[in-house]
């Protein structure tokens, strides 16, 4: 079952854009909390709730440039939607976990 391009950007996306909502919903939970009441504990959220935010975005950037590579047809190795194996004959490369298909692109 051949996966559809949805399936392959929530793949790819999905996890690193929760990962950076999640940090940004925490921020505005913690910014709103009163200031008598929360003045150590938004110190102490902040830190990780940055690096939640840096680590997704940091993600998001790497699955891009996959994306990017796999297209331009320069990414060699496994599947960039779920890390498969590929196996490549006849011009074309086929995962063999997800059944994505690219067609090799010729050299320059």
């Amino acid at each position: 079952m051949e996966m559809t391009r949805l399936e392959q950007m929530w793949r790819l996306f999905g996890m690193p854009g929760l990962l950076m909502a999640g940090a940004l919903l925490g921020m505005l939970l913690v910014s709103a909390l009163p200031e008598l009441f929360a003045a150590s504990l938004r110190d102490l959220a902040s830190v990780p709730l940055l690096g939640g935010l840096a680590w997704g975005t940091v993600w998001w950037i790497l699955n891009a440039w996959k994306l990017y590579c796999w297209e331009a047809g320069t990414w060699e190795g496994s599947c960039i939607f779920c890390g498969g194996h590929m196996h490549s004959a006849d011009g074309v490369s086929l995962c063999l976990a997800c059944s994505t298909r690219r067609e090799a692109q010729p050299l320059a």
